[in-house]
């Protein structure tokens, strides 16, 4: 890699991280409106069709029926994982798999802090759509969620991953 691609490599992580990193107090904060303002009742966004309210997830992704603490030995070496491939696309110069990864890692760490924290992860994003409800989730999932997106759109379209 030439020395300019890594000076724009790295004024374009940084920019990134200052992103995430607000992305990430935000997470938090609405997570701590959600536990301290939104026990009993939320309040609905666009009609009924969105709801913000507080959900506590004691499973694991996806509401899959593995409970605290039995979650955390699964949880926990995944993080790690990822902690280890971000730090090798780092050393790479990869911007698109340190963003992926970041995503990921930001996700899963905000997700972690709840599930150390309280003992479950705190949701407080739930879509209606007529009579059908989807399962309550949160900033840091959709985080999880983008980064994996952006992970295999750079796998299908051979974005020097």
């Amino acid at each position: 890699m030439q020395r300019q691609e890594i000076i724009i490599f790295k004024k374009s992580v940084t920019l990134l991280n200052i992103v995430l990193l607000f992305a990430f107090l935000i997470d938090r904060l609405i997570k701590w409106l959600a536990l301290n303002f939104w026990q009993s009742e939320g309040f609905f966004v666009l009609g009924r069709f969105w709801e913000n309210r507080l959900f506590k997830n004691y499973h694991l992704s996806f509401s899959l029926p593995i409970s605290y603490p039995l979650n955390l030995t699964i949880i926990i070496p995944i993080f790690l994982v990822v902690i280890y491939f971000l730090i090798k696309a780092y050393q790479k110069n990869n911007f698109w798999l340190v963003s992926s990864f970041s995503l990921v890692a930001l996700g899963a760490l905000s997700n972690l802090i709840d599930r150390l924290r309280y003992g479950f992860v705190i949701d407080f994003i739930n879509w209606h759509f007529g009579l059908t409800s989807y399962p309550a989730f949160n900033l840091a999932d959709i985080f999880i969620v983008t980064g994996i997106i952006i992970m295999l759109i750079g796998y299908l379209t051979k974005k020097k991953i």
